[in-house]
Order: structure tokens, then sequence, then C-alpha cells
């Protein structure tokens, strides 16, 4: 029952998402992106994979972050009792968001959105041991 209820409220979460940034403004957006651009780095300093992940993000998924969060998206990375506690498990929560909000991402764009939060909130080692 609670993943009939689940997939419901993802639905009416992608079709508010979708209905509502068709009609945002570029000032109704920067009003909803508050916090998350003060945590962020500059986008120099961001590999290129992460700076593809950036805009991918700000477009697809900050509007309904920010909803969630009180209109501060970047919360939900760095709220005390998150989730995820590796590189692993961010590429896993990525994917989950992808699937259940129906995206339309290949690999290397999932793959260029988890670089990009974990440059900017999570920081995990993505080099494998020798």
């Amino acid at each position: 029952m609670k993943a009939i209820h689940y997939f419901f409220c993802s639905m009416l979460l992608v079709t508010i998402n979708f209905v509502q940034a068709d009609e945002a403004t570029v000032s109704e957006k920067s009003e909803v992106i508050t916090s998350a651009n003060e945590t962020q780095t500059t986008e120099s300093s961001l590999t290129e994979a992460a700076q593809k992940g950036e805009a991918l993000h700000e477009r697809h998924c900050e509007f309904c972050h920010a909803r969630l969060t009180n209109k501060e998206p970047g919360q939900l990375y760095t709220r005390p009792n998150h989730r995820v506690q590796s590189y692993a498990s961010l590429e896993n929560k990525v994917l989950t968001c992808v699937n259940s909000l129906g995206i339309p991402w290949f690999e290397e764009e999932m793959a260029d959105v988890t670089a990009y939060l974990n440059e900017v909130f999570y920081q995990f080692n993505t080099e494998t041991p020798q």
C-alpha cells in the first residue's frame, strides 16, 4: 500500500514540477534558489562533468527539492540525518529520483549530476584503492 501511495505522490510531484517549471520566470527561480547558491562552489572550480550536472540539477531537481525544504533545495543534502553515506548510495539516489520522476536522462547525465552533488555537497572519495 505504501508503494502505491509513494507512486501516486511521485507522479503528482512530477506533474506539478513540469507545470510550474514551464511557468517559472528567471526572477522566480532566483527566489527559490537561495541558500543552495551560498553553499555551492564557484562554477569555475567544478569539473566539466559537475558543471554539466549543475545545469541539469537546476533544471530538473531544484524546483522539487525547494518545495520539499521550504525553498532551500541544498538543505536536503546537508541535513544531519541525510541517507546518502557513500558515493555508491549517491549514485543510487540519483537513479531512484530519475526513475521515480520519469526524467529522460542518459547514464552520462546521471553521472554528471552525481558528480555535481558530490563535489558541492558530499565530497566522497571517488578514487579506487590500489
